[in-house]
């Protein structure tokens, strides 16, 4: 009647009342449908219902304050006024004296300095690279110069066999020949954790050094010289890498640069013996048939073994 009324009087309800008008007319009506025609008697069930579940009983957490300091005793445990005090050791703190701990320190604050100073902080390969530098500067050779060997500036054929023949005579006096192959010696060693057995590792550098000591005291002519220099100096590298070889334990970085290195100073023995060959060709015929120094003829490129 309302709705006819205000359209009769030529009035323009609010679409909002409309709808709401029509939203009460839907609830009123569905109850009454409900009332007059009735559904299923539902009844709920309360607590006094024969069939009501019984509620689990709760029962308080004892909490004790034996000390009644106002918490709990097991809130002390974690609150304690005495004052904690560490014990000092009577030792210093020394820096780090393996090639490995300070590869690693040096490589972990890179990376957390990148981390921390993005982006203009060094990449990972630039941080990963400086380590490398650092372990490699870590294991430079010694080097050998020509002031320190014994040159002889006036010499005779006879001089050139002698010294071809003291230098061969030299790594017969070392050799050890009784021992394997320094690499497969190591590989053996670390495959059965075995760091005991690095002193068979440690004689065969011992070899390399004693080559090294004794060929630098050999007078050499000057035509030589260079060749003998790089012997000496070849002798050394291999000497030092196969030493680092043997921290395979305790300082395994150095011992894995040192590996890596060792394969350039093999070659750079193979080449320096193959060079001292060449310098005493030219005096092949002054030699005897069993002198030492026939030992360089295998190292010819063009050597033939008969086996």
């Amino acid at each position: 009647m309302v709705l006819l009324y205000y359209y009769y009087m030529g009035n323009q309800l609010n679409p909002k009342i409309i709808g709401a008008t029509f939203a009460g007319l839907v609830l009123v009506g569905g109850a009454y449908l409900a009332t007059s025609f009735g559904g299923p008697d539902v009844q709920l069930q309360t607590a006094s219902s024969q069939n009501a579940v019984t509620a689990i009983e709760r029962v308080p957490i004892e909490v004790f304050d034996q000390d009644n300091n106002g918490l709990e005793d097991w809130r002390d445990t974690f609150v304690n006024n005495e004052p904690i005090i560490l014990e000092r050791t009577a030792a210093d703190f020394t820096l780090p004296d393996t090639i490995t701990s300070r590869a690693s320190i040096q490589l972990l604050e890179g990376l957390v300095n990148s981390k921390i100073y993005a982006p203009v902080a060094p990449g990972k390969e630039k941080i990963v690279a400086d380590t490398v530098n650092m372990v490699t500067n870590d294991i430079e050779v010694k080097i050998y110069r020509t002031s320190e060997l014994s040159i002889m500036s006036d010499w005779d054929i006879q001089d050139v066999v002698n010294y071809g023949n003291t230098v061969a005579a030299t790594i017969y006096r070392h050799n050890l020949p009784e021992a394997i192959d320094e690499v497969d010696l190591l590989d053996d060693i670390l495959r059965s954790e075995s760091p005991e057995r690095m002193v068979e590792l440690k004689a065969i550098a011992e070899m390399y050094k004693a080559y090294a000591e004794d060929t630098i005291l050999i007078p050499v002519p000057d035509i030589l010289a260079k060749e003998h220099l790089d012997l000496i100096n070849s002798y050394q590298a291999i000497y030092e890498d196969i030493y680092g070889m043997t921290t395979s334990f305790s300082d395994p970085v150095r011992a894995l640069a040192h590996s890596k290195r060792y394969l350039n100073s093999t070659q750079g023995l193979r080449l320096s013996l193959e060079n001292m060959m060449y310098g005493l060709e030219p005096y092949a015929r002054d030699f005897d048939v069993n002198d030492p120094a026939l030992l360089f003829v295998l190292f010819s490129p063009d050597y033939q073994p008969n086996f």
